[in-house]
């Protein structure tokens, strides 16, 4: 026969254990939601919204996220961004390393259409990329890569632009020497060098990688 004090101490401490199992169970929830938490944190991801690249920060929170005011919007109209949506970055200097790479590639599409390129684009494109350079500065070691990047980039541009204005100018000063106009010594030199760098140049404008 069995004791109803023994049954009674069993009952209870059964009841202890179920507390205490349900204790652990509470403490491990909170404990995996506050880990999770301070991961998201730290996480920044891109959205486009209409035609423009948005940045936004995780909060304090498991899957919430919140815009970053201080980035201002990158117009990216129709382009493919799935590259850079579809993925999430830890920290924001990952997520401006991804950017100034997307920006980069895009700058050096635009500039190998040739003729057809949009010079406008690729000076706000450079201008954008500058941006993130700075804001990498504060994050980032060694920036001597990304710098040469950028820098072989505006050197092409640069090309570019001095290829069209030639381009544009030969014909006025093909004319003035027709017409005796000017020091012709002087405009014959400069024609010259026009034509050279145009044959170098060769209709198109290459990017090497350092």
């Amino acid at each position: 026969m069995v004791d109803p004090k023994s049954r009674g101490s069993d009952n209870k401490q059964r009841k202890g254990m179920g507390a205490f199992a349900l204790i652990a169970i509470l403490i491990l929830v909170v404990g995996l939601l506050f880990t999770f938490s301070l991961s998201n944190y730290n996480t920044y991801a891109f959205r486009k919204i209409s035609r423009h690249l948005t940045l936004w920060k995780g909060k304090l929170s498991p899957t919430a996220y919140e815009i970053v005011d201080s980035f201002e919007p990158l117009e990216v109209g129709d382009a493919e961004v799935e590259n850079l949506t579809e993925r999430s970055f830890v920290g924001k200097a990952s997520a401006y390393r991804a950017l100034f790479s997307y920006l980069l590639d895009e700058i050096g599409g635009e500039i190998a259409k040739g003729d057809e390129a949009s010079l406008d684009r690729i000076s706000r494109l450079l201008q954008r990329a500058e941006s993130i350079l700075e804001m990498r500065r504060k994050d980032d070691g060694s920036l001597t890569a990304p710098r040469l990047q950028l820098a072989k980039m505006h050197v092409a541009f640069g090309q570019m632009t001095l290829r069209n204005a030639y381009q544009k100018a030969m014909p006025a000063y093909e004319e003035a020497l027709s017409k005796g106009l000017g020091n012709s010594v002087e405009l014959q030199s400069e024609l010259e060098q026009m034509k050279i760098f145009l044959k170098r140049a060769d209709n198109h404008i290459i990017i090497e990688n350092p």
